[in-house]
C-alpha cells in the first residue's frame, strides 16, 4: 500500500472504508477499498469474482493487499458516485437516460450470466457511474458461481436486499440464478422511471407479502415497450420470466443486444420442476378434448406456500444477533412489532439464513460500535401469560434482547460528566450545522452506542458453535417446529402437555444419549422470546439445573448448560422462584470442571444470568430478591488471568463488558487494578481481534463507572497509555478505535490526570496520527475524533500547532460537509475550544509583550502564536475565529510592538513577532465580509494602529505590510453599503486626518510602498473625492501626480494613471494648470510608448486618461476658458488611435476609436 496516496473519504460502510487515492508518480486516481479483516471470506469472494471478469460495464479490479488488520482493494475510480444517489437527487429519469442505464446493465448480467455467475445483489447502490455517465455493476461480495448451488449438500446463506429480491428467494430452497437477477434489473429499472422500487413498505413482513402477492403499479409516461420490459422482468414466475433467450431482442433496445450461450442452470430448472411452475404445454390442434382431463392448474410462486412469518422471525433473529445490521440504521428490530423487521430504507440488506452459530458460517457478528440512535430501542415484548404459576408481571424496564439499553440511573457521583443523566445531551439532535447554543465539548464523548451491550451465549464473536443435530426418530415424543410450538399459544393446554412430555423425557431413567437428543432438539426451540419466557418460567428449568449439579458427562454437561443459556439470553423475565433453584450456585460450581468446553459453556450462561441480576437490580432497587453472588464474579474474574482457555476468557471478558454497563455494588469487585491489568494484558495480547476489542471496551466501561478509581491508575500506567494511543491508529478495527478514543477523552476531562497524562502522551509518537485517522472514519469514529481534537487542544496548545502540519483543516473542510448530527455538533464544540485557545494564546502574548520578552519563541509563552495564521486562513473556521476581542488584541499587540523601537531592542525575536502579526492581520482583513462586519472595531482600533506603524521609525517591510493591510481595509469599507453614519463619518476623518497626510512620505520610499500608496490614494479620489482632495491639495501633492506621467519616472503606473483620471474627473486643476504641468506632451509619449511596447495592461488606461482630457479640452474650447486648444498638439496621434481601432482587444479597441472619434470631432481635418 506504500504505492499509492489516500486522499479523501469518499464513502463507508459497516465493515469498509473507500477512499480516493493515486499511485505515486502517476496521475491515475483509484478507488481504495479498506476492509476489516474479519470479513477476509467476502473480500476474497468479490476478489475471485472481479478478478475473472472483464466487461466494459463491470467495476475493474486491478489489486489487492494485506495489511496487519485490514485488507485493501484497488478497485477503478467512479467520478459519477452510483445510481441510488442520482435518484436521490433527481428522483425520477427520463426514459432515454434509463435505456441507456439500461442497456449496460443488461449487457453486464448477460456477461456475468454467461460466465456462469449470479450477481445477487443488484440494487441502485451497487451501480457506479462514470465520468461518461457509463454504468459500472460493483459489489460482488454476494455473488457466486451457479454450478455450485446445484451441487447436494452446498449451502449458501441467503442474503439479499428484500425490496429487490425475486418471490422464488422467499421460498425455501429458492436459489439465486439468473432469473433471480433480472427480477431485480427490473426492480432498479422501474425505481429509475417511478422514483421508488416496485414494493415497498417498512415491514418486512409487508413487504414480503406485496412481492408475492400484489401487482406493481403502472409506470407513468412509460412507453409501452418499456412498460412491457420492465413488467415481464417483475414476472412472479421465474419459469415464465423473460430470460436470455428473449431479453436480447426485445423491442425496448430498438438495436437488439448480442446473444450470447448461457450455461445451464439445473437448481433453477429442478426447483422450477419441483414446484410445477413450467406452463403447460398447448393443446392439440386437432381432436376430440371433450373426454381429456382438465388441464392442471399452474402453479406460480404466487400461490405457492410462503411462511412469511418465519421468513420475517428469522431475519429478525439474524438481526437481533447483530450479524448483519449492528451500526446500520437502514434495518432495525427493536422498533418493529414482534416477530418483524422494520425497513428504514430501500437499500437494507438482511439476513435469511436459519442457522445460529453455525460454525462453517463466515460472517461473524459486529461490535457494538456503530448503531445508530434509532437501532438503541429496547425490545418491550411482553412476556406470555404464566401458564404455571400465575401472571408474570410486566418488567419495568424489558430485558435487553439483544442490543440492550442500560439504564444508568443510580450511578456513583464519581462518574464522569455525561456518562449517565448526561446522556440524552450526548445523544445527537437534528440541529444542522452547528447549534446557537454552547456546546460543552464533555457532553459529546459519549455516543448511546457506547452503552449498549450484545448477547454472550451464541455470541459468534466469541466462538463459532455447530448447530445443535437431534435425531426425531429417537425422541420419545413427537417432536414440533419453533412455528408450531408457537401456534399453541392458543391452546395452553396442549402446549403444556409437549413442554410435560420434554420434562418426562428428561427426568427419566433414560441413559444420557437420549437426554443428549432431547436436550439438542430443545435447543433449537429457544432461540426465541416466545418460547424462552414460556420455558424459562415452567417446571422444566428447575430440572435443567439440578440435571447440571448432578451429571458428570462432559456431553451432558454442556448441552445443559447451552440450553440454560438459550433461556436466559433469549427471555424478558425469569420469573423470582427460579432463583430459589440455586442455578447461580449450580453454574458457579460448573466453572470448576476440568472439561473446557462445558466451562466455556457455563460462563457464557453464567454471563448472561448475571446480567439479568444486575438489570433486575437496577430496575426493581431494593426490593429485586436477586442478589449477585461474590463466588459468580469472583469465578469470572479468576477467568482473566494468563494461561486460561482464550474461549473462555472472552466469554468471562464479554461479562463484564456488559455488567459495566449497569451500576451496581458489583462495580466494587470490577473497579480494581488487578481487573485492569487483566483486561489491559488481554487487550495487548490476545490473539483474536474480538477478544481484544471486547477487553478495551470492557476496560473503558469500567473506567467510564468508576472514574475516581480508575482513571488515576490508568494515567500512570504508562502500559495502558500506550495501549490507548495505538488502538486509536488505523491498524486497529473499529471495535478497538472506540473504546480507545473514549478512554483517552475521558482521561482528557479528568483535571485530577492531567499532569501525569501530559508527560505520558508526550511520549507517544503516534498520538497525532491516531487522532486524526479517526475523522476519516465513519461519523461516529469522527465525532468522536473531533473530541479527541478538542480536548488535546485544551490540554496543549502545541497539539493545533501540530494537527494544523498534518491534515486537520482539509479534514475539517470535509467534515464541515457531513449531515450526521454527532458530527455537527462535536464540530461546533472543536470551534468553540479553538476560539478558546486563540483568546488563552493572545492572552500569553499579551503578558510577554507587557514584561518586555520576545513573545515568539520556540518555549516562550506566545510560541503557539503562529498557529492563528492558518486557523484564520479556513474558511471553514474563519467566521468563529474572528471576534471583537481578537481585533483589539492584534492591534495592541501592534502598537506595542511598534513602540518598542521596531528591531532595536531583539532584532530576532521581535523581527519574527512582527511578521507573524502581519500574517494573522493579513488573515483577518482579506476577507471583506469579516471587515465590514467588524467595520466598528477596526475602525476604532485597528486602522489607527496601522497608520501608526505606517509612520513610524521601523523597518520597510513592515511598513510596506501595515500599509497593504490599512489600504485593503480602507477600500473594502469604502466600497461597502453605507450603514452606521458614526462609523463612516470616523472613517472619514481618520482617513484625512491620519492615512492621506503620510502619502508625500510613502512616496519617497523605496518600491513598492509608492505603488501601494497611489493605489490607496485612487481608492480615497474614488470614493470620497470631498474628504480626499482637500487633504491632498493642501499637502501639493496634485502637480506631482501630472509629474509622475513622464517616462522616466519610477511612480508612472497605473495607479498613479488611475489617479489623474480621476483628478481630471474632479475638475480639481483648471486646464491651463494642466497645460502649466506639459500634460499633453507627456500623454502623447505615454501613448506611443505603450502602442510601441504593446504593453496591453497599461494602454488602455492611458487611452482612457487621454478620451478624459480631450472632453476637458473640448468643454474648455465651448467656454474660451484659459488654457483651451493645448490637445492641438495630440492630432500627430491620430493615425495612431485609427490603428488601434482595429485591435484584437476589445478594451483597447473600443477606447481607442473614441479617442480618434473626439479628436477629429475638436480638430477636424482642414481641406
Amino acid at each position: 500500500m506504500n504505492q499509492f496516496h489516500i486522499f479523501e473519504v469518499l464513502g463507508s460502510g459497516k465493515h469498509s472504508t473507500v477512499y480516493k487515492g493515486r499511485k505515486k508518480n502517476t496521475i491515475i486516481y483509484y478507488a481504495i477499498k479498506s476492509v476489516e479483516k474479519e470479513e477476509r471470506a467476502k473480500v476474497l469472494q468479490e476478489v475471485r469474482a472481479m478478478h475473472s471478469l472483464r466487461h466494459s460495464n463491470i467495476l475493474k479490479f486491478y489489486a489487492w493487499y494485506e495489511t496487519r488488520n485490514h485488507l485493501w482493494l484497488i478497485l477503478e475510480y467512479c467520478v459519477g458516485g452510483d445510481l441510488m444517489l442520482l435518484l436521490k437527487e433527481d428522483g425520477q429519469l427520463p426514459e432515454r437516460s434509463i435505456h441507456g442505464f439500461a442497456r449496460g446493465l443488461a449487457a453486464a448480467l448477460q456477461h456475468l450470466h454467461a460466465a456462469g455467475m449470479a450477481y445477487c445483489d443488484l440494487k441502485p447502490s451497487n451501480i457506479l457511474l462514470d465520468e461518461s455517465g457509463t454504468v459500472k455493476l460493483g459489489g460482488f461480495g454476494l455473488s457466486r458461481k451457479m454450478s455450485s448451488a446445484a451441487k447436494p449438500g452446498v449451502q449458501h446463506a441467503k442474503k439479499g436486499t428484500p425490496a429487490y429480491m425475486a418471490p422464488e428467494l422467499f421460498q425455501q430452497g429458492g436459489p439465486y440464478s439468473s432469473a433471480s437477477d433480472l427480477w431485480a434489473l427490473g426492480c432498479v429499472l422501474y425505481e429509475c422511471a417511478a422514483g421508488g422500487p416496485p414494493f415497498m413498505s417498512d415491514s418486512l413482513t409487508q413487504l414480503v407479502q406485496d412481492i408475492l402477492t400484489a401487482d406493481p403499479s403502472p409506470i407513468p409516461g412509460a412507453s409501452p415497450e418499456f412498460e412491457d420490459l420492465v413488467m415481464r422482468l417483475l414476472d412472479k414466475n421465474p419459469a415464465t420470466r423473460i430470460g436470455w433467450a428473449e431479453l436480447p431482442g426485445h423491442p425496448f433496445w430498438k438495436t437488439p443486444l448480442p446473444v450470447q450461450e448461457m450455461p445451464p442452470e439445473p437448481h433453477l430448472e429442478n426447483f422450477i420442476a419441483e414446484h410445477g411452475l413450467l406452463p403447460p404445454p398447448p393443446p392439440p390442434a386437432s381432436g376430440s378434448q371433450s373426454h381429456q382431463a382438465p388441464e392442471p392448474e399452474v402453479q406460480t410462486v404466487r400461490s405457492s406456500t410462503v411462511d412469511v412469518m418465519r421468513m420475517s422471525r428469522i431475519a429478525r433473529m439474524n438481526l437481533e444477533r447483530g450479524s448483519e445490521a449492528a451500526g446500520n440504521s437502514e434495518a432495525t428490530a427493536a422498533a418493529a412489532p414482534a416477530g418483524d423487521v422494520r425497513l428504514n430504507h430501500p437499500n437494507a440488506e438482511l439476513d435469511f439464513a436459519e442457522q445460529r452459530s453455525s460454525s462453517s458460517s463466515t460472517e461473524e457478528e459486529e461490535a457494538p460500535a456503530m448503531p445508530s440512535t434509532s437501532e438503541m430501542a429496547v425490545d418491550m415484548t411482553p412476556p406470555p401469560s404464566a401458564q404455571w404459576r400465575g401472571a408474570i408481571p410486566r418488567l419495568q424496564q424489558s430485558r435487553v434482547s439483544p442490543i440492550r439499553q442500560p439504564n444508568f440511573d443510580g450511578a456513583p457521583q464519581e462518574d464522569p460528566p455525561g456518562s449517565d443523566a448526561d446522556m440524552s445531551a450526548a445523544e445527537p439532535s437534528s440541529a444542522g450545522n452547528g447549534t446557537a447554543a454552547e456546546v460543552r465539548v464533555e457532553d459529546l464523548i459519549w455516543h448511546p452506542s457506547d452503552s449498549a451491550v450484545l448477547p454472550i451465549v451464541a455470541n459468534r464473536r466469541i466462538e463459532h458453535v455447530a448447530e445443535p443435530q437431534f435425531d426425531a426418530a429417537a425422541l420419545p415424543f413427537q417432536p414440533l417446529s419453533l412455528q408450531d410450538f408457537v401456534k399453541l399459544a392458543s391452546q395452553p393446554h396442549l402446549q403444556q402437555d409437549f413442554v410435560r412430555s420434554i420434562f418426562t423425557a428428561l427426568h427419566g431413567p433414560e441413559p444420557s444419549s437420549v437426554k443428549v437428543n432431547v436436550l439438542n432438539y430443545l435447543e433449537t426451540i429457544c432461540c426465541d422470546v416466545y418460547t424462552a419466557n414460556t420455558i424459562v418460567n415452567a417446571p422444566l428449568t428447575p430440572l435443567l439445573v439440578r440435571l447440571l449439579a448432578a451429571a458428570r458427562q462432559p456431553a451432558l454437561r454442556v448441552r445443559l448448560a447451552s440450553v440454560l443459556g438459550m433461556l436466559v439470553r433469549y427471555c424478558t423475565f425469569i420469573d423470582d422462584d427460579v432463583d430459589a433453584t440455586g442455578i447461580v450456585d449450580v453454574l458457579t460450581e460448573a466453572m470448576a470442571d476440568s472439561n473446557e468446553r462445558v466451562r466455556r459453556r457455563v460462563m457464557g450462561t453464567l454471563g448472561e444470568l448475571l446480567f439479568y441480576i444486575a438489570s433486575q437490580a437496577s430496575d426493581r432497587g431494593p426490593d429485586c430478591p436477586w442478589r449477585m453472588p461474590p463466588a459468580a464474579l469472583a469465578a469470572t474474574v479468576n477467568l482473566l488471568v494468563p494461561g486460561e482457555d482464550e474461549i473462555a476468557q472472552h466469554y468471562a471478558v464479554k461479562t463484564i463488558e456488559n455488567l459495566a454497563s449497569k451500576a451496581g455494588e458489583w462495580m466494587d469487585v470490577l473497579a480494581s487494578a488487578d481487573v485492569a491489568e487483566h483486561l489491559a494484558a488481554i487487550w495487548a495480547g490476545a490473539r483474536t481481534e474480538a477478544l481484544r476489542a471486547c477487553a478495551a471496551s470492557a476496560l473503558c466501561r469500567i473506567a467510564r463507572r468508576c472514574s475516581g478509581q480508575m482513571l488515576p491508575l490508568l494515567a500512570a500506567q504508562r502500559s495502558i497509555l500506550h495501549l490507548v494511543v495505538t488502538g486509536l491508529g488505523e491498524g486497529s478495527t473499529r471495535g478497538v478505535q472506540v473504546p480507545a478514543v473514549n478512554l483517552l477523552n475521558l482521561l482528557l476531562t479528568t483535571p485530577a490526570v492531567f499532569s501525569t497524562l501530559y508527560s505520558g502522551l508526550q511520549e507517544e509518537r503516534g498520538l497525532m496520527a491516531g487522532v486524526l485517522s479517526l475523522l476519516d472514519a465513519v461519523p461516529v469514529l469522527a465525532a468522536k475524533g473531533l473530541v479527541a481534537v478538542a480536548l488535546l487542544s485544551r490540554l496543549t496548545h502545541k497539539f493545533i500547532a501540530h494537527a494544523i502540519k498534518s491534515r486537520l483543516l482539509q479534514q475539517l473542510e470535509r467534515l464541515f460537509q457531513e449531515p450526521d448530527a454527532a458530527v455537527q455538533k462535536a464540530l461546533a464544540a472543536l470551534c468553540q475550544e479553538l476560539v478558546g485557545a486563540v483568546r488563552n494564546i493572545c492572552s500569553s502574548v499579551k503578558v510577554a509583550l507587557q514584561s518586555g520578552n520576545p513573545p515568539v519563541t520556540q518555549r516562550g509563552p506566545g510560541s503557539a502564536f503562529p498557529v492563528l495564521v492558518p486557523l484564520l486562513q479556513a474558511p471553514t473556521l474563519r467566521n468563529a475565529m474572528v471576534t471583537e476581542a481578537l481585533i483589539e488584541d492584534l492591534a495592541g499587540f501592534l502598537a506595542c510592538s511598534i513602540a518598542t523601537g521596531g528591531e532595536t531592542a531583539c532584532p530576532g525575536p521581535q523581527s519574527e513577532f512582527q511578521t507573524v502579526l502581519m500574517s494573522v492581520l493579513e488573515a483577518v482583513t482579506c476577507h471583506s465580509d469579516t471587515v465590514i462586519s467588524f467595520a466598528d472595531v477596526i475602525t476604532d482600533s485597528l486602522m489607527p494602529a496601522l497608520a501608526a506603524a505606517v509612520g513610524a521609525d521601523v523597518s520597510g517591510d513592515m511598513r510596506f505590510s501595515c500599509l497593504k493591510v490599512l489600504g485593503d481595509v480602507i477600500a473594502i469599507l469604502l466600497c461597502a453599503p453605507r450603514t452606521d453614519a458614526a462609523t463612516e463619518e470616523q472613517l472619514h476623518t481618520l482617513i484625512g486626518a491620519h492615512v492621506l497626510p503620510l502619502v508625500p512620505a510613502l512616496l519617497l520610499e523605496d518600491e513598492p510602498i509608492p505603488v501601494y500608496a497611489l493605489r490607496l490614494v485612487g481608492d480615497c479620489l474614488q470614493a470620497i473625492p470631498d474628504v480626499a482632495l482637500p487633504c491632498l491639495d493642501a499637502q501639493g501633492l496634485l502637480p506631482q501626480f501630472w509629474s509622475f506621467l513622464a517616462l522616466d519616472s519610477q511612480h508612472n503606473n497605473v495607479h498613479n494613471l488611475r489617479v489623474c483620471q480621476l483628478l481630471l474627473e474632479s475638475r480639481a486643476l483648471t486646464p491651463a494648470e494642466l497645460q502649466q504641468q506639459g500634460v499633453v506632451p507627456k500623454l502623447a509619449a505615454l501613448v506611443e510608448y505603450a502602442k510601441e511596447n504593446a504593453t496591453e495592461t497599461f494602454l488602455p488606461v492611458v487611452l482612457q486618461l487621454l478620451a478624459s482630457l480631450l472632453e476637458v479640452d473640448r468643454i474648455a474650447i465651448q467656454n474660451n476658458m484659459e488654457g483651451a486648444g493645448q490637445t492641438a498638439a495630440l492630432t500627430c496621434l491620430t493615425a495612431a488611435l485609427v490603428e488601434l481601432a482595429s485591435a484584437s482587444s476589445p478594451s483597447i479597441a473600443s477606447v481607442a476609436a473614441s479617442c480618434a472619434n473626439a479628436l477629429m470631432d475638436i480638430w477636424p481635418a482642414r481641406p
